[in-house]
């Protein structure tokens, strides 16, 4: 079935900012050979997410979290602030309370996308000559992203 023109909304998103929050990198890590062989990752990959919102600036942030820990041991911690100015941002967000809103438009997984996809640049910009070059931040759904409270 075919959306018709009226059933669709056209949204205006520029990304404003990117703010480093936070980098830490153990520079001891050396990748377990055994993951090597196996070809898969020798760390697991935890992804968190914060969401707030200027209503009047017209402003909605993103701070994503990605930390690779080895049994509980963290390797490295990321945390950046994504800002996006998305055009009329009043009209698309319903703020149920102080701290809960819903989306009109679901225009969240585009945004996530992009600043995933801009961390696992800063993650490897930063790691390239170590052992975790050879194993960038990988494809995350967002069933597997954790929301928190900040």
């Amino acid at each position: 079935m075919k959306n018709k023109k009226s059933d669709f909304k056209e949204i205006s998103i520029s990304l404003k900012k990117i703010q480093d929050c936070k980098f830490y990198y153990n520079l001891d890590f050396k990748c377990n050979q055994e993951s090597l062989k196996e070809d898969k990752l020798p760390y697991n990959v935890i992804v968190k997410y914060f969401l707030s919102y200027e209503l009047e600036e017209d402003l909605f942030y993103i701070n994503i979290s990605i930390i690779y820990e080895e049994k509980d041991n963290p390797i490295l911690e990321a945390e950046n602030r994504f800002t996006f100015h998305i055009k009329e941002l009043k009209k698309l967000i319903k703020v149920q309370s102080s701290t809960s809103f819903a989306l009109e438009v679901d225009f969240l997984p585009t945004l996530i996308n992009v600043a995933i996809g801009t961390m696992r640049g800063i993650i490897f910009s930063r790691t390239g000559s170590s052992s975790l070059s050879d194993y960038p931040l990988p494809m995350i759904s967002m069933n597997e992203l954790t929301p928190t409270d900040q």
